[in-house]
């Protein structure tokens, strides 16, 4: 048993493999469910040790300080310009804690949430412009062929105004535009790229990814 006996008493966790027995061959209702939790247990305890490792092997990785353009010049300002509303306290405080992160010499994992229509996308966007500004690329992922369209059409409505290109790549994407599109990305000329998990594929290579953004929906 991997699970120390006293840490098994504190938590009042019956004995893998007793739990193992139990759960093929319950004496009782009660020690079926006991036999339950512990097994339950297990998973949920294995799931949080590899999210520290990973944790863990982030904080010690390297990444690339980049650069934020505090001026009202800079892409950023533009877009948010360009938009017909004023970002909230909430908005402005993200983007702060974001461009902190970005600045920094370790790799950012953030998790923005928000109930639809906060204004998530529109801090998402901002930080792509961040990267893109810094001389990387950017990546927004979404999981839906449907979801995706709706995200490029949504930078499509400001991203041409301050001439950063912007494309998709889903499995429907032509062989043709493809080639396009791949070309573009290798070399530098594609600066963000909005898709679906066509976007993790090996045939995908980034001239210089920077940032990417998962919608994880």
């Amino acid at each position: 048993d991997p699970i120390p006996v006293d840490s098994l008493n504190r938590m009042s966790l019956m004995k893998k493999s007793e739990a193992i027995y139990q759960i093929h061959f319950p004496s009782s209702t009660e020690l079926l469910k006991e036999a339950k939790r512990r097994l339950v247990f297990d998973e949920f305890f294995y799931l949080q040790l590899g999210l520290l490792r990973r944790r863990i092997e982030l904080k010690e990785s390297k990444a690339p300080e980049l650069f934020i353009n505090k001026s009202r010049k800079g892409l950023v300002e533009k877009f948010l310009s360009l938009l017909p509303f004023a970002l909230t306290e909430s908005q402005k405080e993200v983007l702060y804690q974001i461009e902190l992160d970005l600045s920094l010499s370790k790799p950012m994992s953030r998790l923005v949430q928000g109930d639809v229509g906060s204004g998530k996308t529109v801090v998402a966007i901002a930080t792509l412009l961040i990267v893109v500004e810094s001389g990387w690329q950017g990546a927004l992922m979404a999981p839906t062929e449907v979801l995706a369209h709706q995200h490029y059409i949504t930078l499509c409505k400001w991203l041409p105004q301050l001439h950063v290109t912007v494309e998709l790549l889903t499995g429907s994407t032509s062989s043709k535009e493809r080639k396009r599109i791949l070309t573009d990305l290798a070399n530098g000329n594609l600066k963000i790229l909005v898709g679906t998990h066509a976007l993790i594929e090996d045939s995908v290579s980034f001239c210089r990814l920077g940032l990417v953004v998962v919608d994880e929906q």
